[in-house]
């Protein structure tokens, strides 16, 4: 892994054209892959060798090394999927025994297609290979995505990604050469490559993965985990970095599973943008990145109860109202306002405190400014103008490379009052003019547990997230008297925050309850790790084979009770008054 291949991964993404994108994608290295089919031979004998004697055919008898998955191919071409027989030794003879081939150190290669076969369409082998390796609970269906070996021409090798045995010099012999010298054995070789992928299909082991997913269904309720993908596509990547040797390179290909939730329509424009490395190898103290799963910015932040939503109670309690401004008749002044109460949007579920995408400063803000005055002229003639303004703002932002979203406050309070001797104001008496900000923030964080699934937590815990309030500045000329303080009443936003940070906290948890759905490729699953956002906002993370006991059932974890959400509750009025009188 070099610096390029980290820089390069940052800017792969959902998107493919314009506004269009996808939910989610999962991009499977074919090394990670292959960890599947390794796991898979490990687990079952039959995988491990090819016995077969036929009268008419011949015989074919060899020990075989995991077979292995290679990938190829654009995401704007589509993807070539290509299927290898590895022998570690073996014997191929004619029926009469007089035509011997050693199969030490071949490779075979075939192009395979890639296809998703419904549940209804299994063969009674395929179930039981099912039944045998995934517990899988009765609300979910079940459908396998496969390499279908036996659509391949084996007649076709795939002579620049296969070799026949090594020369007398340690050097790979090619196809055409080994046709050359053996042109006889060339057709029972092929018809023995065909009846065992048949044997192979027919008992389930050609399989890629096993896709879990629940039925889609219209009244489904967007909390329900798993979140379920109601269309999928699959696309290629080819790794690139002209640093990286040809064979190093092949195992960073991926297969892409492009996914969207919910009834959510496909985009026009199918193939995804043009982008970086979903994957790459691993150099020196570097780890390699075997495969990525990216959430869209748009499902993360936007969908029915994502990020966002769970944002505008901080909008809600960062706002100063105003009401009226009062001028009394001996000069006196009073300014009266609310602090997180707006009568006209009590709820923290209304849209009015949502934040906007403000996407070249990779945030989400809200802002409001409010403003109002008052002026009057005294019996005596001299002239009083009073005038008061809040303006709020609460951000949502991140970085690309970082996993950590900063959640920031910002609410300034100014006021000031003006005395002058006679109403065409050209002699100024007395005058106050103050202003105060108070600042948050926050630090939340995207990781993952124990388990490999990921998590967002606070980076503070309420009880130690403090609000600051500065003046920005205060002065004055002739006052006589004031009552209450600024400063008391801003500090009362801090109670107020930590009071919704602990519920707020607590929903964040669940986000990723209600979102993913995972491909359990070969004879294990998948975990998730080293969140962080790329140069789209997407969040991506690494995803790792997660090793299972030899032939241990890959447990599918049952759907349940969307979770519980902490309710916010409804504001009430903070009314506050601040007054001044000036010198008589």
């Amino acid at each position: 892994m070099s610096d390029a291949d980290i820089k390069s991964r940052l800017t792969v993404t959902t998107r493919t054209i314009g506004k269009d994108y996808y939910d989610q994608v999962l991009a499977l290295s074919a090394h990670v892959v292959n960890e599947g089919w390794e796991q898979l031979t490990e687990a079952y004998t039959e995988l491990q060798r090819i016995d077969f004697d036929d009268e008419d055919v011949g015989s074919l008898h060899a020990e075989l090394l995991p077979c292995r998955i290679a990938f190829d191919g654009t995401n704007r071409a589509g993807i070539r999927v290509f299927y290898q027989i590895r022998f570690k030794s073996g014997t191929l003879q004619n029926p009469s025994g007089r035509l011997t081939q050693d199969l030490a150190n071949w490779v075979l290669t075939v192009s395979v297609r890639v296809g998703e076969q419904p549940g209804s369409e299994l063969t009674e082998e395929q179930k039981k290979y099912i039944d045998d390796n995934f517990s899988v609970p009765g609300d979910y269906s079940i459908a396998r995505l496969y390499a279908d070996l036996t659509d391949a021409r084996w007649d076709t090798i795939v002579t620049d990604r296969s070799y026949f045995g090594l020369d007398s010099e340690g050097k790979p012999i090619t196809w055409d050469k080994w046709c050359e010298d053996n042109g006889v054995l060339k057709v029972k070789l092929i018809d023995f490559l065909t009846l065992w992928v048949d044997m192979m299909r027919r008992n389930g082991y050609t399989t890629l993965g096993v896709k879990v997913v629940i039925p889609s269904l219209p009244d489904q309720n967007p909390l329900d985990p798993t979140f379920p993908p109601t269309a999928l596509l699959h696309q290629g990547f080819k790794y690139q970095n002209n640093d990286t040797p040809d064979d190093v390179a092949r195992d960073y290909d991926c297969m892409m599973y492009c996914e969207q939730l919910m009834d959510h329509d496909p985009p026009q424009a199918s193939f995804i943008a043009d982008g970086g490395n979903w994957c790459y190898p691993g150099a020196g103290s570097n780890k390699a990145v075997h495969g990525t799963f990216a959430i869209s910015q748009e499902i993360f932040f936007e969908r029915k109860n994502g990020f966002i939503d769970h944002i505008r109670p901080f909008s809600r309690l960062s706002e100063i109202t105003l009401e009226n401004v009062i001028i009394y008749d001996d000069g006196g002044t009073n300014h009266f306002y609310h602090i997180g109460y707006n009568p006209d949007h009590k709820s923290a579920e209304d849209d009015y405190f949502r934040p906007e995408l403000d996407e070249q400063n990779f945030q989400y803000i809200w802002k409001q400014t409010h403003k109002n005055d008052n002026g009057k002229t005294r019996a005596g003639g001299q002239y009083v103008y009073c005038m008061q303004q809040s303006d709020q703002q609460v951000a949502v932002g991140w970085q690309p490379g970082s996993n950590t979203i900063t959640l920031t406050g910002k609410t300034t309070y100014s006021y000031k009052s003006q005395w002058w001797a006679n109403s065409d104001k050209q002699d100024l008496t007395g005058y106050i003019d103050e202003s105060y900000t108070a600042t948050w923030d926050v630090p939340i964080v995207i990781t993952t547990d124990d388990d490999g699934r990921l998590t967002l937590a606070l980076g503070k815990d309420p009880s130690d997230v403090k609000v600051t309030i500065n003046k920005d500045h205060s002065n004055e000329l002739n006052i006589a008297s004031r009552q209450n303080t600024i400063e008391g009443y801003m500090g009362e936003i801090q109670g107020s925050l930590q009071s919704e940070l602990t519920a707020v906290g607590e929903n964040l948890a669940k986000i990723f309850d209600t979102t993913g759905q995972w491909v359990y490729p070969g004879n294990g699953t998948l975990s998730f790790h080293n969140p962080l956002f790329n140069n789209h906002s997407d969040v991506l993370a690494e995803v790792e084979y997660k090793t299972i006991p030899s032939k241990s059932r890959v447990q599918v974890p049952p759907a349940t009770a969307a979770p519980t959400l902490n309710k916010y509750p409804t504001a009430v009025p903070n009314k506050k008054s601040f007054s001044t009188s000036p010198v008589a």
